[in-house]
């Protein structure tokens, strides 16, 4: 039985870790490809959605759908750990190496057009 509950709680508190690293994929993604605001209020309710739909299948596989505020508590916590260690620097920093990227890549792009340009002349 304790072994069962502690197994619920670690599933709580990675799952809580998962749902924060996926938000802040898709953190990532917004700041790199820039939205209207709609669209960023509809991929928010369809990202939440399905943490509750993923969130919900933990509790129904360890705990037969049974909910327990203390992995609720994990959860959340999982959440809270990933946010404070790693996720807005994590944030911060692939936003900064793939706006360099971007930029990189669109100089590479811009400097072959103009050799080919050259060429064709």
């Amino acid at each position: 039985m304790i072994t069962g509950q502690l197994l619920y709680v670690t599933a709580a508190f990675v799952s809580g870790i998962a749902i924060m690293f996926a938000y802040d994929v898709l953190l990532i993604l917004r700041e790199v490809v820039k939205l209207n605001l709609a669209f960023i209020i509809l991929e928010d309710i369809l990202f939440w959605i399905s943490a509750a739909f993923a969130e919900f299948y933990v509790i129904y596989r360890f705990n037969e759908g049974r909910i327990r505020l203390y992995a609720m508590l994990s959860l959340f916590l999982g959440m809270i750990v990933l946010q404070c260690l790693i996720g807005r620097r994590m944030v911060k920093k692939v936003t900064f190496f793939i706006k360099l990227l971007k930029k990189y890549l669109k100089n590479l792009i811009e400097h072959c057009r103009m050799k080919l340009s050259k060429h064709r002349d």
